[in-house]
């Protein structure tokens, strides 16, 4: 007796995995295309048809359809009907180009955006972990006897924080260093900053450890020169130096200048440059 085979295996021999691609819906953009190489299509027909006629070649039917009809403007009509129906089916393609391309950038910049998340996430992780498992003694903080329960439960507690919407949030707007801080002490464990010294994040973020063992950014470190103190202008002083530049007219110069900056009026008082506004 003639073994039968079931319909998946028939299925499976006639049709492989990966050889039958599902059906894609149509974007609006890609429907929009498709009607106008229809209209093309329509118009091309039509403008053949003419020509069949013109030049006796056309079936009795086309014949009927055409009779008593002036055939130049007829050519000429469907021909410009079908030239901006090509115009306008550029310009949709061009624009669904750049949507697509836009569409790729966006997926391009969401991937690398996810890529240094799930970086930053395992550094996060991996120094708090390593904190934790180091049992370690800093400042007055020492694990006498702390069992390997006390580090399960301190792990697991990382995880729960790893898993909070506003950690999560943290790990993609803050430096990993501020994060790890921060877990550390909602898990009321010390910073070891000092374990994390030859981490690659430690020094990537500028992070160096002062004498007191406490992290400080390298920009915070070096301080930066102070302002420049500005003399305040005198009022007797600028308007003495504005008669004497602009004469009889130095009235009007300061009414122009009024609106300006102090240091804009110290120039046009002392240095070079006119006033806003006219002062002849």
């Amino acid at each position: 007796m003639a073994s039968q085979i079931p319909a998946s295996a028939d299925t499976a021999q006639t049709d492989p995995a990966g050889a039958r691609e599902e059906t894609r819906a149509q974007t609006p953009a890609e429907r929009d295309l498709q009607a106008l190489d229809d209209l093309i299509g329509i118009g091309m027909k039509l403008a053949k048809a003419v020509e069949r006629v013109a030049s006796g070649e056309a079936t009795p039917a086309e014949a009927a359809a055409f009779e008593g009809v002036d055939l130049c403007l007829a050519f000429s009509r469907v021909a410009r009907a079908v030239r901006q129906t090509v115009a306008l089916r550029g310009r949709l393609a061009d624009e669904a180009k750049k949507h697509r391309e836009n569409e790729a950038d966006a997926k391009r910049e969401l991937e690398v955006r996810r890529a240094r998340w799930q970086r930053s996430k395992g550094h996060v992780e991996a120094a708090v972990a390593q904190a934790i498992e180091e049992r370690f003694d800093y400042d007055g903080y020492h694990q006498h006897g702390a069992s390997a329960h006390d580090t399960e439960n301190l792990l697991g507690d990382l995880r729960e924080k790893l898993r909070d919407p506003d950690i999560r949030r943290e790990i993609g707007s803050r430096p990993v260093g501020e994060v790890v801080e921060g877990i550390c002490r909602d898990l009321g464990m010390p910073v070891p900053w000092s374990l994390w010294r030859e981490t690659s994040w430690f020094a990537r973020e500028g992070w160096e450890i002062d004498e007191e063992d406490e992290p400080r950014k390298k920009a915070d470190i070096v301080a930066a020169p102070p302002a420049p103190q500005v003399q305040k202008l005198d009022p007797a002083l600028y308007e003495a130096a504005m008669r004497q530049r602009y004469g009889v007219n130095y009235e009007r110069a300061m009414r122009a200048a009024a609106w300006a900056s102090e240091e804009e009026r110290r120039r046009i008082a002392f240095g070079r440059g006119p006033p806003r506004g006219d002062t002849s």
